[in-house]
């Protein structure tokens, strides 16, 4: 009681932290990477993917116009003491360029709004239509039906 508790120290004793195993990370940032004749080049996602955490991207060219594009969803409801919960996305459509920039565009325009503790997506064809089914931790199913922009 009291006891100004700051970061990481305020929860584990100095023995609990000196035995643990650390690591450093030098960015948190959601990127994909471009396979270029072996070499690998790093490409930050638009802002927008970048509020929450993200645990599936589907690659499709969804709105038929010869530029493949980008569906994510996540966050992280359930996680340690220390740190806080990821709930800020609601899923994006990140619309391809053909050149490797993505612009994520807005759920009212999208129609794309997953909400939730999104763990998994996988696209399905029923007849002739298409469909995402968005897995959430604890939640219903989600089905989304693809209709081009």
């Amino acid at each position: 009681p009291g006891q100004d508790l700051q970061g990481v120290q305020g929860l584990y004793s100095k023995q609990d932290l000196d035995k643990a195993i650390h690591h450093q990370v030098k960015s948190f940032a959601s990127i994909y990477l471009e396979n270029n004749k072996g070499k690998f080049i790093t490409h930050k996602l638009p802002i927008q993917a970048q509020f929450s955490s993200i645990n599936q991207i589907l690659i499709d060219d969804y709105d038929k116009d010869g530029n493949l594009d980008a569906v994510i969803a996540g966050n992280l409801y359930v996680s340690e003491v220390e740190t806080p919960r990821n709930d800020a996305s609601f899923g994006y459509y990140l619309k391809g360029d053909g050149k490797g920039q993505f612009t994520a565009i807005p759920p009212s325009k999208s129609g794309l709004y997953i909400k939730g503790d999104t763990k998994d997506m996988v696209e399905i064809k029923i007849g002739n239509k298409k469909y995402i089914i968005a897995a959430k931790n604890d939640d219903y199913l989600q089905f989304i039906k693809i209709k081009p922009l």
